[in-house]
């Protein structure tokens, strides 16, 4: 009777490290995963603030069309440019955007092994 209890608390400790190994792995997966999720959203502030700036730039040249003698071939032409220009820098925003979600996606789909190995059997 008695190697039968010294069994069960074998068991027992066996069954509660194997525990706070899952919780362990758990826990740093919710770091990762909150670390990520910061990042995320920083890099989203970032892209949309940026995008913002263009649309102001865009919209001065609009409101100021004065300024940059649009009734010109010359005017022209630089409001041309700085469209342009203005068009590859939002390509470059979008861009970068879908690659570091993409990147984030990748990421997570990762961790998901984490979480699995956390749950109970």
């Amino acid at each position: 009777m008695a190697e039968s209890g010294g069994q069960a608390v074998s068991a027992m400790d066996a069954r509660q490290t194997a525990l706070l190994a899952r919780h362990s792995a758990v826990a740093s997966a919710d770091r990762a995963l909150a670390a990520i999720v910061a990042d995320a959203h920083a890099a989203t502030v970032a892209a949309r603030k940026r995008l913002d700036d263009i649309e102001s730039e865009v919209e001065a040249l609009v409101a100021n069309q004065d300024e940059f003698a649009l009734d010109t071939p010359a005017g022209m032409r630089a409001a041309h440019r700085l469209l342009a220009t203005k068009l590859r820098e939002i390509h470059t925003v979008v861009a970068d955007a879908v690659a570091d979600a993409e990147a984030k996606t990748a990421v997570l789909k990762e961790m998901v092994a984490h979480y699995d190995s956390g749950r109970a059997e």
